[in-house]
């Protein structure tokens, strides 16, 4: 193929909350705190390439006769922005919710979108070359729609998604996207914890880290975009551990009052199984709707799959709860 030529791809592009504040700003005239934000990045790096070189391996291990697949997919990082490009769907979520836990294990957030349409990358003689509308559009969404520390999808690559396979990626319980208020689908960045989330085990792991890095910021509105991830592990240990009744699940989706889901979670959790950031005084928490639960009800109501791309959160909560 012409290296020149386009090629339809999924572009991501990932903004690292916080990155001023707590690497740029301390490490100024300072080269041993720069060698520690060295160090973040080049672990970083490797953690996004084990993903990648387990990808190609299982591509070369399904590829007839022997062939190599040289699977396209690609990973820029440049200070605080990240732009991810895969060919396949699966894996650009794969590599995305791994940086993510990379990420919350050292106290940041990311926010971000993804696009997907003509692409167009390559680095020669040490100049990286880039033309990418996927891109632009990915970056545009990122800025004004993401807001809090999630990962959205734009309509032209959930459109691309098969949100079968997505809901039922390996043997998890738990969708790879979610759906929110706003009606747009979402990176669920909790997948890879399975069952093991709302346990003792990741408190230690995941809790403790997303209400230190809450506890870190000095402004509501930068918590704010930390209780989302807070909302998203809160929302997943209640579908897996809460036991929750049909009628359990109604109120969680229709009771509007801001003290129905913290009393939900601690009348069906355990203490220090959830993330409990109630003495900040945000707002309401928000709610999601799991892919693999829309999956689960279309199955049973005999319902096209095509068409759950296109309901809204408030269709969405009767598609499940009628």
């Amino acid at each position: 193929m012409d290296k020149n030529e386009p090629k339809e791809m999924f572009v991501a592009f990932l903004d690292l909350l916080g990155f001023t504040a707590q690497l740029i700003e301390p490490i100024q005239e300072n080269k041993d705190k720069m060698k520690f934000a060295v160090k973040f990045y080049h672990e970083l790096v490797t953690n996004v390439s084990k993903s990648m070189e387990a990808y190609m391996a299982i591509k070369r291990i399904a590829a007839p006769n022997g062939e190599d697949p040289a699977p396209e997919m690609a990973v820029k990082v440049m200070s605080d922005s990240m732009i991810f490009s895969a060919e396949d769907p699966i894996w650009m979520l794969v590599m995305i919710t791994n940086a993510q836990k990379y990420f919350l294990t050292n106290n940041f957030a990311v926010r971000g979108a993804i696009s997907q349409g003509l692409h167009w990358e390559q680095t020669e003689s040490n100049v990286m070359q880039l033309v990418s509308p996927c891109f632009v559009d990915a970056y545009r969404l990122e800025s004004k729609t993401a807001s809090s520390a999630r990962i959205v999808i734009d309509a032209k690559a959930l459109k691309k998604l098969d949100l079968p396979t997505v809901a039922n990626f390996g043997d998890h319980r738990s969708g790879m996207l979610v759906q929110c208020e706003d009606n747009l689908f979402a990176v669920n960045s909790m997948w890879e914890l399975e069952t093991n989330i709302g346990t003792e085990d990741d408190q230690d792991y995941i809790v403790a880290q997303i209400l230190d890095g809450m506890r870190r910021c000095t402004k509501d509105d930068q918590k704010q975009k930390w209780a989302w991830i807070a909302d998203l592990y809160n929302f997943q240990a209640l579908r897996l551990h809460g036991c929750l009744s049909d009628k359990d699940w109604r109120n969680y989706y229709t009771n509007p009052a801001a003290s129905a889901i913290p009393k939900m979670l601690a009348d069906k959790l355990c203490v220090g199984r959830y993330c409990d950031y109630s003495e900040e005084l945000l707002c309401r928490p928000s709610r999601f709707v799991d892919s693999q639960d829309l999956k689960k009800v279309a199955d049973i109501k005999g319902v096209g799959l095509e068409s759950l791309r296109e309901m809204k959160f408030s269709e969405s909560i009767r598609f499940l709860i009628d």
